[in-house]
């Protein structure tokens, strides 16, 4: 009874809340008073009224939401039918079952109603996932909307960051303007296809909109010089929406591509005639020209005003177009910079570099404004990271000994490179022709004395200039440090080089001939590989003390030694093949008792004496006087030892035959004396006459063979008995005949006989050291 009663006052209080009736007194309703008539019919009224209210806002509510209740409706009654179809289904398998049926068959039938039930609710779950997928795409397409939608309102910054958020919930990644990323796969989900191609359609439609906002509010007007930054107040909204979307990078990048040519380039190309102005800024313009001043004076220091004007137009990146962020400057000056930094160092830096030894202090002063330049850079948040040693500009400068080294060893490269390829080694002919008449200047001037030789010879300029850039070169590096120190004697070393490697080829074709130009280059190899040898004893006393151990030229007197010497010896084998040609001609010298034989011996003998002739014109003012000698000596012995041969295997001898040889052989040594007597001594040819014995043994010695020709034009005129007395006394010995070659000039001249074999018995009987055995 009790609890009906708390129920019922709990229903009155309810009633008295919804419609609002309350005590006249207090404000309360009492629930165990009695109501009147009047109150009761009050009461109904109100309900009335009230149910009418709830009835017409339902009535709005389910009208203004049909397609939702009407889908809601639907999906229940679907719900319902299916439960319903399920109910059915198992009511079977609740209900007792009657005598009739049989369990087998219900059993049979529960794994597919189990195997139904899972399917439907895999169903839901699919659906469920689909309304998911749905209800997130549908916001993403939200997103890029409101994204398009505030960019063109004019919040560019809030619509990047909803591109932003929107990427990343789409999974773009990459460049995202890439095409490659723009390519479907075949296994993505088709929306999201769609969505992707809506975000980057979006993206492209930002990114020109942000693209033509910092175009028209930054203007690089190169046809009027002025750098224009309008609408500064949104410069930077546009910059940091040009961030969020990846996009300040490439802007920056064209950017500091116009500034560098249109103003970095006009100021490094002339300092001096490019002047700077900054119209005074205001809140939304600010204005930097800058035109050229013809005739204007120069400034007393170069690089003091390239710096300054540079550090103005900087200064002004910084406070109109990067805003005072330190990281959009320091983002445009990793674009800009190493660009500047490349044009200060090739226009200004490296041509600051020092020529010469002496400059290289100098430099200090160009190293200070570089360091001092580049600290105002880094204040200005235009450089990243500035070390202590600076950044490109300040570590070109500390390393001026280096950039000097570099430049002075190219210097010396170059130099020795174009006087070896450009001297003229036929101009020695004309030198040749001036010294023979006693007017060639420059000819005694290159007549040098070498080590150990009294005699001089001629060399040519190149050679001697070379040696002048070698000694220039090693002289600087006796005063500078060692690391410089060690680069200049390279440089000499491989100027020597050069020659070895260039002027062999360049002669390569009068190298093949007799020429003065081969006499000449023999000459300097000679002289390059004697100065070899002073050049340590000249410089290592004064050269750096940590390298002395590395100074080293004697491996290039060997190699010059070797190239004088095979020049030579080509020379040699040229004008031996040349004597033995004009030998040939005479045809062995035999028959010479004969007309034609006999001329063509003569024109033989002839060709020989003008051969060792030419040589010698060629040969004598041009080398040294031993090796000239020497070489001379050497064709002379092999010409006469041939001469002798070919008389001596004659098989047969009449007497106007060795009459005729006689004479050629005398002819021979009278119009080849006067070049014999020039290989002497001329102290020798000065106290002697022709005949002198001291001048006649030292040709014998220069020349061997010389003094067995003329035994054997002695021998034709001798008898057997003269032969024979002259072997047997030791003369034809000593002259170099053989026990053979004596035998066969009897045979040839004397016919068989009792005497001639008793001359023959006698010359095998006597035999000499060296001398071989005729039995």
């Amino acid at each position: 009874m009790a609890d009906a009663e708390g129920t019922k006052a709990e229903l009155v209080n309810e009633l008295v809340h919804v419609l609002g009736v309350q005590s006249k007194d207090a404000g309360s309703w009492d629930a165990s008073a009695l109501l009147s008539a009047s109150e009761l019919r009050a009461l109904v009224n109100r309900m009335q009224l009230r149910s009418e209210q709830v009835k017409d806002r339902v009535g709005r509510c389910v009208l203004s939401q049909k397609s939702e209740f009407s889908s809601l409706i639907g999906s229940a009654s679907a719900s319902l039918n299916h439960f319903s179809q399920i109910s059915q289904n198992l009511e079977p398998f609740l209900t007792p079952s009657s005598p009739s049926q049989d369990p087998s068959a219900l059993c049979s039938e529960l794994p597919a109603l189990v195997d139904q039930t899972r399917q439907t609710n895999r169903e839901i779950r699919e659906k469920r996932e689909a309304i998911q997928v749905v209800e997130r795409i549908t916001h993403l397409h939200e997103i890029l909307k409101s994204a398009s939608f505030q960019c063109s309102e004019g919040k560019i910054v809030e619509a990047a960051q909803v591109l932003i958020d929107a990427q990343q919930e789409l999974g773009v990644s990459g460049k995202f303007l890439d095409e490659t990323h723009g390519e479907a796969e075949e296994d993505d989900f088709q929306p999201y296809v769609l969505l992707r191609q809506l975000w980057r359609g979006t993206y492209s439609e930002i990114s020109a909109h942000l693209e033509e906002l910092f175009s028209s509010t930054v203007m690089i007007d190169a046809n009027n010089s002025r750098l224009h930054v309008s609408n500064r107040s949104h410069l930077s909204a546009v910059l940091m929406a040009m961030e969020r979307i990846g996009l300040l990078e490439s802007t920056f990048a064209k950017l500091a591509d116009g500034i560098m040519k249109a103003i970095v380039n006009a100021i490094l190309r002339d300092p001096l005639r490019v002047e700077l102005s900054e119209a005074t800024p205001t809140a939304e313009e600010a204005i930097l020209s800058w035109e050229e001043i013809f005739n204007k004076e120069g400034d007393t220091t170069l690089l003091v005003t390239v710096y300054t004007k540079l550090l103005k137009v900087v200064n002004f990146l910084w406070l109109h177009i990067s805003c005072n962020n330190d990281l959009w400057m320091n983002e445009l000056g990793r674009y800009l910079w190493p660009r500047m930094a490349d044009s200060i160092i090739s226009s200004y830096l490296s041509k600051a570099v020092p020529n010469e030894v002496s400059e290289v202090a100098k430099f200090q002063e160009s190293a200070d404004l570089t360091i001092q330049f580049e600290r105002s850079l880094n204040e200005l948040h235009f450089l990243n990271d500035l070390s202590a040693s600076g950044d490109k500009l300040g570590k070109f400068a500390s390393e001026v000994e280096v950039h000097f080294v570099s430049k002075k060893k190219s210097r010396i490269m170059k130099r020795a490179r174009r006087l070896l390829v450009r001297y003229d080694f036929g101009s020695l002919y004309d030198d040749f022709k001036e010294s023979s008449i006693g007017s060639d200047k420059n000819g005694e001037q290159n007549r040098i004395e070498l080590l150990f030789q009294e005699e001089k010879c001629l060399i040519s300029h190149a050679a001697k200039e070379l040696m002048e850039i070698v000694h220039s070169a090693l002289a600087d590096a006796c005063v500078v440090a060692a690391k410089i120190s060690f680069e200049l004697y390279h440089a000499a070393r491989d100027a020597l080089l050069l020659y070895a490697a260039i002027v062999p080829v360049k002669l390569a074709k009068e190298l093949n001939k007799l020429s003065l130009e081969a006499a000449v280059h023999h000459n300097d190899c000679l002289y390059l590989a004697h100065e070899c040898l002073v050049l340590k004893h000249q410089y290592l006393g004064v050269f750096p003390s940590d390298l002395k151990q590395t100074f080293m030229f004697v491996d290039l007197f060997a190699l010059f030694q070797e190239m004088a010497d095979r020049v030579l010896n080509q020379q040699l084998q040229l004008s031996l093949e040349n004597l033995n040609k004009a030998l040939d001609v005479g045809n062995g010298f035999s028959r010479t008792h004969e007309i034609h034989p006999h001329e063509m011996a003569s024109l033989s003998l002839d060709q020989v004496v003008m051969g060792l002739e030419k040589i010698r014109m060629l040969w004598k003012p041009v080398m040294i006087g031993s090796i000239y000698v020497r070489s001379m000596g050497y064709l002379m012995t092999s010409i006469f030892g041939r001469l002798t041969s070919e008389i001596l295997d004659i098989r047969d001898l009449d007497q106007r035959e060795t009459e005729q040889l006689h004479e050629l052989i005398l002819s021979l040594d009278d119009r080849l004396l006067p070049l014999m007597l020039s290989l002497v001594d001329q102290r020798i040819k000065d106290t002697t006459s022709a005949e002198n014995i001291s001048a006649l043994s030292e040709i014998g010695r220069l020349v061997p063979t010389w003094c067995k020709l003329l035994r054997l034009a002695e021998l034709l005129n001798m008898p057997s008995t003269s032969i024979v007395e002259a072997w047997e006394n030791g003369n034809l010995a000593l002259c170099g005949f053989t026990s053979i070659e004596v035998q066969n000039l009897l045979r040839a001249m004397f016919q068989d006989s009792e005497k001639r074999k008793e001359s023959l018995r006698r010359i095998a009987a006597k035999n000499f050291p060296d001398c071989p055995i005729v039995v």
